[in-house]
């Protein structure tokens, strides 16, 4: 029976495995948005880009405007940062900010992909597999017309094949290095 073969639930051993790491291995994308006021404008900017470089990661956008008036010290400045922070440095990385200028508002936030990961995971699989099935019968194919038929179809599956490849490289590349925007 379906019960005593582990599906009661009717899912398939893929689907399945995936609702298990669904449930073990949770993939998150997390997100901070800092707004920091300071007088020592250069100090802190470069503080903040040591702190990033020494943790491994990397400044993807970054703007600065405004220009440093001798009166007034460096309340002429302001700066926007979009950094891609290791997650497994995350913590440590916020915790440095702490120490910077007067943090006016801080916020974090989190989004759980782990259906959204396994489901392309699962694809790629019917995929790989479809592929594979495809070229073993066009190896077998003698007819023109089928050929073409074969490899028009080879063609749509390496197509959808990449595009979930190029999905699930962006959610690693979301899920490995945070954003945090200061």
């Amino acid at each position: 029976t379906e019960e005593s073969a582990g599906m009661s639930d009717g899912l398939s051993p893929e689907l399945e495995i995936d609702a298990i790491n669904l449930e073990v291995d949770r993939k998150l994308i997390f997100r901070a948005n800092y707004y920091i006021e300071t007088l020592e404008f250069d100090k802190d900017y470069k503080l903040i880009l040591t702190k990033l470089e020494s943790i491994g990661g990397y400044a993807q956008n970054s703007y600065v405007d405004g220009t440093k008036p001798i009166e007034y010290g460096d309340r002429g400045r302001h700066a926007e940062l979009s950094l891609r922070i290791p997650i497994s440095k995350y913590d440590e990385f916020l915790a440095s900010l702490e120490g910077i200028g007067n943090i006016l508002s801080k916020s974090q936030n989190t989004d759980d992909v782990s259906a959204q990961y396994f489901d392309t995971q699962a694809r790629i699989r019917v995929l790989k597999t479809q592929l594979e099935r495809l070229e073993n019968i066009l190896e077998k194919a003698d007819k023109l017309e089928d050929i073409i038929t074969l490899e028009r179809e080879i063609t749509n599956v390496m197509y959808e094949l990449d595009r979930f490849e190029g999905q699930k490289r962006q959610l690693d590349n979301l899920i490995d290095y945070t954003t945090v925007s200061i």
